[in-house]
């Protein structure tokens, strides 16, 4: 099988990305909703990020664009002057397409999809005068995947786009953040059975409750207590919490749920046995907690062994 960068990426699908700058981040529940509204992109990976040096970060960022970065300097200026956060949501782009666009310096080929939610979010967000808007961004975002993959590699995740390829596991679908595993066995569980790890305190300062299934703030969404999970997302996510999640997808979930049809394809919930002898869950908290909410008896779960 060739490698996945040899194939043209207007012929596969790639990772691209959306950053948000730091005047921008007070609308990033709109923007985030934005971009997961388009049926092309599946957002991977959330994540807040602070750039030590503020003016370094930026030249990063637009030093991999496809003009000089002198002809940027003035038109990012006004990024020195926003609070040193910015939020980065990757992508996985389904249908990239390729256009090309500019002329000389600045002629480069970017995909339309990323291109029209690009601009719907500066026409929307950007700072207006007299009613119309500036060019004072708030919203960045990559013209292909090496742009993506560099700015991965800047922020710390070291091997880049490859993060969202690890197969942590050769047979089975589970999330590419999970510690790989070879050895395990799938087996009947009530839910009740079940414990998940929920995060308490801050971002900044935390540890991992182990709780039942049926006290998490997932479970207490499902039985109609929606503020727990409301603000468990947001405290956490974009900092400890970096998959997708929303109220409104976690309630579609709900109602949609084949949980057969998901294990026929290798989608397992995946639970490890902890010290005191208590299954807890890896990967599936929302699968368990729906399964739980209908009184499913048993399931099958792949315990690590």
């Amino acid at each position: 099988m060739p490698d996945r960068r040899q194939i043209p990426s207007i012929w596969r699908s790639r990772f691209d990305y959306f950053l948000i700058w730091g005047h921008g981040v007070k609308h990033a529940d709109e923007i985030i909703a934005r971009i997961a509204s388009t049926e092309s992109l599946r957002i991977v990976r959330i994540q807040y990020y602070r750039p030590p040096n503020l003016p370094r970060f930026v030249r990063a960022v637009y030093s991999h664009d496809y003009a000089p970065f002198h002809h940027l300097k003035a038109k990012t200026r006004y990024l020195l002057e926003t609070e040193p956060l910015v939020l980065i949501v990757v992508v996985e782009n389904e249908c990239p397409g390729a256009q090309a666009v500019g002329t000389g310096a600045f002629r480069h080929f970017e995909s339309p999809v990323i291109k029209v939610i690009k601009e719907d979010i500066r026409d929307r967000f950007n700072e207006k005068l007299a009613d119309r808007r500036t060019e004072n961004h708030v919203i960045h975002a990559s013209d292909n995947e090496e742009q993506t993959d560099k700015l991965l590699k800047h922020i710390g995740l070291r091997t880049g786009i490859d993060l969202f390829l690890r197969r942590p596991n050769p047979v089975l679908d589970v999330v590419y953040h999970l510690q790989p595993f070879t050895e395990f066995k799938v087996q009947l569980v009530n839910a009740d059975s079940l414990s998940c790890r929920i995060l308490q305190g801050t971002p900044h300062q935390y540890d991992k409750l182990l709780l039942p299934i049926d006290q998490t703030p997932q479970t207490l969404f499902l039985k109609g207590h929606h503020d727990p999970y409301r603000s468990y997302l947001a405290k956490f996510t974009g900092w400890l919490l970096t998959d997708y999640y929303s109220l409104s997808n976690f309630a579609d979930m709900a109602k949609r749920l084949d949980y057969q049809k998901m294990t026929s394809m290798g989608r397992y919930i995946v639970a490890e046995r902890t010290e005191a002898g208590r299954l807890a869950v890896l990967d599936g908290v929302h699968r368990a907690a729906i399964l739980n909410h209908r009184k499913v008896q048993s399931f099958p779960v792949v315990v690590v062994a």
